[in-house]
């Protein structure tokens, strides 16, 4: 059984809506707070399943992929303007229901416009005990158009902020 997942999340709250391709039923369920632990309980149901998942690359991605990927999910990261685009122009009041199947079908279709996920030894360290490991992040400093360099400063996370 493959079941196809789309995302909106938000800092309150987060809808999903999956489809169930061996039997056609589309369910829907809403994570509120949108916090760790809530995601980690909504994602264990699906433990041990074949799960895709797509969700857009908005504050509050990376916790959301960390636990998808701990239960074995398959997780696309959607590039948030080019999804949007794809919806083309709005017939009726856009909700988070509506942003989730419009995630979900993109990904179905093979049409979703995938961002890059860094692999985890860029990411950081996944948390133990106080200390997360490193965050880096980059930050790209134009000088000519000839020319641009790179500058990588790191971090270090407490427990409180994975």
């Amino acid at each position: 059984m493959t079941i196809v997942m789309g995302l909106d999340q938000h800092r309150a709250q987060i809808t999903a809506e999956w489809l169930d391709t061996d039997t056609g039923e589309v369910m829907r369920s809403r994570i509120a707070p949108a916090h760790r632990a809530g995601v980690r309980r909504f994602c264990e149901r699906f433990r041990g399943q074949e799960l895709e998942v797509a969700l857009e690359a908005t504050t509050g991605w990376r916790f959301v992929a960390d636990e998808l990927r701990r239960v074995g999910a398959a997780v696309h990261l959607a590039e948030p303007a080019e999804t949007a685009a794809r919806r083309g122009n709005k017939k009726r009041a856009k909700s988070d229901r509506a942003d989730a199947r419009h995630i979900r079908e993109l990904l179905m279709i093979g049409r979703l416009p995938e961002s890059w996920i860094p692999p985890d030894h860029i990411l950081g360290s996944a948390c133990a005990g106080a200390v997360c490991g490193t965050r880096s992040r980059i930050s790209v400093a134009s000088g000519s158009s000839a020319s641009r360099r790179c500058s990588i400063t790191t971090g270090i996370r407490n427990a409180a902020t994975c």
